[in-house]
């Protein structure tokens, strides 16, 4: 059960994780210049954080019974893809909002 929570609890950082990139993703195409740069950063930065939520989850789903574990994995695809699709989103965003020196 402790590995479950663990689990669970890491999965919750993901979902709140997930949920803030979206928002800012949203709004990064209303910056400008060094605004926008940093709201990139700080995505990127949450991009990587959300990525190594996923790898703990990924390497305490071993410690589950089977049963668990099949769900566990379950979820840990999902969020995977939901976490390929975020980062499909902000790259589009990002090179949208480029000048023609390619840079914001």
């Amino acid at each position: 059960a402790d590995a479950m929570s663990y689990f669970e609890k890491k999965e919750n950082e993901f979902n709140f994780l997930l949920n803030r990139l979206n928002r800012k993703i949203g709004h990064l195409s209303s910056l400008v210049g060094h605004q926008r740069e940093d709201h990139a950063k700080q995505i990127e930065s949450d991009l990587r954080s959300a990525e190594a939520l996923l790898e703990k989850m990924a390497a305490s789903i071993g410690s589950l019974r089977p049963l668990e574990q099949r769900d566990a994995d379950t979820t840990l695809k999902r969020h995977n893809r939901d976490l390929r699709k975020v980062k499909t989103a902000f790259e589009s965003g990002r090179l949208s909002g480029m000048g023609s020196s390619g840079t914001w």
